[in-house]
């Protein structure tokens, strides 16, 4: 079933006409917004063209969400995610897009604005270590030691290594996973990979590489357009400015030039709110931000731009893509929508995450709503398994598509169950976050850790996270989303 809404995708028309306008290979192009998921199912149509594509988003989490959509529509060897600009994370990404010809580079928007090592000092700072190859074991430690390696007991993060007889292991910051390195004398025998959680080795390897931090290297003279000789790249022009900003705060006259007041006012109900959702500029305390970079600048980059704008423009392309209705877990609405749609002549898709889930919302909706039930039997409607965040309307095609997500308010995943992620443990960090210490959420800003508590959602008990917050604010927090939160450190 996959392949077959995948098929309906391909052929409709606002994804045709973008496509053409892609292929005259203009530096901007200016589109209306796209809706829903709309955005990583034209990405995953224009990948089987585009060698290297690059997505900025506002927010972590709209980060990872992205991740687990393309993911899902069969990307996920391409993806390249730079959700932390952390120098010993950001300095594997680099290597992992400096190292492939074809790639979807998903990152947030401050990554436009980093100071970076050249492509020739990431090389120049980088050692091959190959089976069979030239470096000695005692050269290797020597050399570990050289480039201010800490050594330890085990290894848990990027900068560490470990020396048990004739075993060394290490996590160079260009890697993604930790590797381990087993010696015959001087002669490398085999080296693999490992987890760092359970220190169990996986996968057999012939090479790895072994690199020096960038917060070593003197010559951060680059930016992220040295690693990306001619991206496709998706942004919002509303976030493109206000990342670029001089002066980030509501109230600013800066701020005030990019988001006017009736645009403001319809974004934020409190102008408080507005500053939760500018870049967090803690996060990369340790990354050298440029303040030389300008839009202007930027544009003058060898790169192509797909920028959504939210005002309507005689050059923007329409792409007549809208939002679904907001549902509420009302089946009453739902049919009532699903029924307006199909009087219109619309393709219907309800998309759910598994077959049971579509079994269960069959049945419901068969016996609550009889002119539904008809829908189903001629077709007219269809539930299909397709696990994307939203769906979204497509004017011009006649095409509607609502996820299980939207129906039931539901959060989306940010990451896959079944794939390990090797970094350090973000439960262990949690674990040194006391009570009353302050913490910082991704969308709410700081507040005050009060500890573990359980709280009912319907008839399902969730242990979460409270936190407090000024004027009796409280934010519950499911464990399943402690990447959301982290302890404040400033």
């Amino acid at each position: 079933m996959k392949d077959q809404v995948e098929n309906i995708f391909a052929k409709l028309e606002s994804f045709e006409l973008l496509k053409k306008k892609i292929g005259e290979r203009e530096k901007q192009v200016y589109v209306s917004s796209f809706a829903g998921s709309s955005n990583s199912l034209f990405v995953q149509e224009i990948s089987k063209i585009e060698k290297q594509i690059v997505i900025l988003l506002p927010t972590v989490q709209r980060v990872n969400e992205i991740k687990v959509e393309l993911s899902i529509l069969g990307l996920e060897s391409s993806i390249v995610v730079a959700d932390e600009l952390s120098p010993e994370i950001l300095q594997e990404k680099l290597t992992a897009i400096h190292q492939r010809n074809n790639f979807i580079l998903v990152s947030v928007y401050d990554l436009l604005k980093l100071q970076l090592p050249t492509k020739e000092n990431i090389a120049k700072n980088t050692t091959n270590v190959e089976v069979g190859g030239n470096l000695g074991y005692d050269d290797l430690i020597e050399y570990l030691n050289s480039i201010n390696y800490n050594r330890d007991k085990y290894v848990e993060q990027p900068g560490d290594f470990a020396v048990r007889g004739s075993i060394i292991d290490f996590w160079s910051f260009s890697e993604k996973n930790p590797c381990r390195l087993e010696f015959d004398g001087d002669f490398i025998e085999s080296i693999r990979h490992f987890d760092p959680e359970t220190q169990r080795s996986s996968d057999k390897i012939e090479k790895v590489t072994l690199a020096v931090s960038i917060q070593d290297a003197n010559e951060n003279a680059g930016d992220i357009f040295e690693y990306l000789p001619d991206p496709l790249i998706f942004v919002n022009q509303q976030e493109l400015e206000r990342t670029f900003s001089q002066d980030e705060k509501p109230g600013s006259e800066k701020f005030d030039e990019i988001i006017d007041g009736e645009l403001k006012e319809e974004l934020f109900e409190d102008e408080n709110d507005a500053e939760n959702v500018l870049p967090n500029k803690n996060d990369n305390e340790q990354i050298n931000i440029s303040d030389t970079i300008t839009l202007d600048k930027l544009f003058e980059k060898n790169a192509r731009w797909i920028i959504e704008q939210a005002f309507d423009d005689e050059k923007r392309v329409q792409l007549n893509l809208g939002e679904v209705p907001v549902i509420n877990s009302s089946y009453e609405l739902l049919a009532k929508v699903l029924k307006e749609h199909a009087d219109k002549n619309f393709k219907i898709i309800i998309a759910v995450e598994n077959e049971l889930q579509g079994k269960r919302l069959y049945d419901l909706l068969s016996e609550i709503n009889a002119e539904v039930s008809q829908l189903f039997e001629k077709g007219s409607a269809r539930i299909m398994v397709f696990p994307i965040k939203n769906g979204f309307i497509d004017r011009q095609s006649k095409f509607f598509i609502i996820t299980d997500y939207q129906i039931f308010n539901k959060p989306y995943r940010t990451k896959l169950t079944s794939k390990t992620k090797y970094k350090k443990s973000r439960t262990k960090d949690f674990a040194s976050i006391k009570r009353g210490d302050y913490v910082v959420h991704e969308t709410y800003g700081i507040g005050q850790y009060a500890g573990l508590e359980k709280i009912k959602i319907g008839e399902i008990e969730q242990e979460s996270i409270k936190i407090l917050y000024a004027e009796g604010g409280v934010v519950y927090v499911n464990l399943n989303y402690l990447s959301l939160v982290k302890k404040y450190s400033s």
